[in-house]
């Protein structure tokens, strides 16, 4: 509940309400994808850097790989 953001501390109250209780978690974990797939795009950036300026420089070998269609070194 607290990677999502519902709050943890009034749960039942908003529980006893069905129809509001499936509103408030749809919208927490929808909210959550996005925040998690963010974070996740962040974090291929830094990791891989630029990937553009990476996949148009080839590499010493020219060979490009028929499994994923880049430059490798095999």
């Amino acid at each position: 509940m607290l990677a999502t953001g519902l709050p943890n501390n009034n749960w039942e109250l908003l529980a006893a309400d069905q129809d509001k209780w499936k509103t408030k978690c749809s919208q927490a974990l929808q909210a959550g994808e996005t925040k998690l797939t963010a974070e996740a795009d962040t974090s291929r950036v830094k990791r891989k850097g630029d990937a553009k300026a990476l996949a148009s420089t080839p590499a010493a070998s020219g060979y490009i790989c028929w499994g994923c269609g880049h430059y490798c070194h095999s």
